[in-house]
């Protein structure tokens, strides 16, 4: 079994972030209703208030990794 940890860094805009929010089951756009469209505005409005227009995610992903022993030959 092998084990490796890789660093991940992925940069989001603000459509990729409200894409993601509404990608989530307790955000999906039925959750909303007919209040989607103010939160869609609403969000975009607050993210485009902040310092930056993209959004840098630093994270970890793990990953475990391994194989069956091969079976005897028998010879």
């Amino acid at each position: 079994m092998r084990r490796s940890t890789l660093a991940v860094e992925r940069e989001w805009d603000v459509d990729s972030v409200v894409g993601y929010v509404f990608s989530l089951s307790f955000c999906s756009p039925a959750t909303f209703g007919e209040e989607k469209e103010a939160f869609d505005s609403d969000l975009r409005a607050y993210l485009n208030r902040l310092e930056d227009e993209r959004f840098v995610q630093h994270t970890e992903v793990e990953v475990i990794s391994g194989k069956k022993p091969g079976k005897p030959s028998g010879r």
